[in-house]
């Protein structure tokens, strides 16, 4: 990889990154089309995001793509949305043309793809329970009801934000039924084909599960955002039940190839990225 004063920087901000296996797929990317770029982690802690975000302007980043736990707080911090993006209420990628830091948003459109190639599964009149209700929960929910999932269930801890998140969905899709789950039971999971995680839970080995597996029906598959570990605790536990179950790869290289083709208007060596990301996973 050349450096040198011409190199265009981008890169992700959130707190922790130190796990993160974007740099691995970008970097790849610019490597195979030649480019000369660098992506690097920033970890910001939430107190100093306002002023990281004007650190993007005055160093000239190009781009970058944000996690947990800035996907909601930055929306203020920036000069524009693309369309759908304020719906949504997070946001994953930011481009700096000319001084001017926009937000989009690819999580959702990662996770469709994913859910496709990887579980098989076609959102279209299916029915999803998703844990979490924060900047990914956000995205997933929009996307799954925009592709006409017949029903989405939400739960998450801290009980307002799945409230807020349910009341935003409803009043954007009447054709899909929006249901707020204010605790787990054995019935929970009964109508459910896919259970998603979209919180930080299983990052740590320590971490508990979430839910009861024994719950969940034989026909009913997993799908953990979670891609660091390779295979957490929950994707464990459903294997050993001969549940179907994937981790959250697929969503990062999907993601990550749609934020590649916002900065840089050209389509992403996907088939590059990939290969990096499987070798860099433990």
């Amino acid at each position: 990889m050349k450096i040198d004063s011409n190199t265009e920087i981008f890169g992700l901000l959130g707190y922790p990154v130190r796990h993160s296996l974007s740099p691995v797929m970008h970097n790849a990317a610019f490597g195979e089309l030649g480019m000369n770029a660098v992506y690097l982690c920033f970890e910001v802690r939430p107190e100093d995001l306002k002023e990281a975000v004007g650190g993007l302007k005055a160093l000239r980043i190009s781009g970058v793509n944000i996690t947990v736990p800035h996907k909601v707080e930055i929306i203020n911090l920036l000069d524009g949305l693309e369309d759908g993006v304020k719906s949504i209420g997070s946001v994953n990628t930011v481009k700096n043309l000319e001084g001017r830091l926009t937000g989009f948003n690819t999580d959702g459109i990662g996770f469709i793809k994913s859910l496709r190639e990887d579980l098989s599964v076609e959102p279209k009149a299916k029915s999803f329970f998703i844990f979490g209700a924060g900047g990914a929960g956000r995205a997933v929910s929009f996307d799954l009801a925009k592709k006409g999932a017949s029903k989405i269930y939400l739960f998450d801890a801290i009980k307002m934000r799945a409230e807020k998140l349910v009341e935003r969905l409803k009043e954007q899709f009447q054709s899909c039924t929006i249901s707020l789950v204010p605790q787990i039971s054995p019935s929970t999971f009964e109508a459910v084909d896919v259970i998603i995680n979209a919180t930080p839970q299983g990052m740590r080995e320590e971490d508990f599960l979430l839910f009861d597996l024994n719950f969940v029906s034989s026909k009913t598959a997993i799908y953990d955002l979670i891609y660091n570990p390779k295979e957490t605790k929950l994707i464990r536990e459903a294997k050993k039940r001969r549940l179907k179950a994937v981790n959250g790869l697929g969503t990062l290289l999907h993601q990550g190839a749609e934020s590649f083709k916002i900065w840089t208007q050209k389509n992403a060596p996907l088939e590059v990225m990939k290969k990096a990301l499987l070798k860099a996973l433990p």
